[in-house]
């Protein structure tokens, strides 16, 4: 479980320094807002 929990904040950080990646991660804001 630890495992995974790393992975996704490497694929965090990845998606959070790509352009694209910023776009889906304010999409999710809003939209769990």
């Amino acid at each position: 479980m630890g495992y995974s929990t790393s992975v996704y904040i490497q694929l965090f950080f990845l998606l959070k320094n790509h352009t694209f990646g910023k776009i889906i991660l304010n999409d999710l804001i809003v939209w769990l807002n």
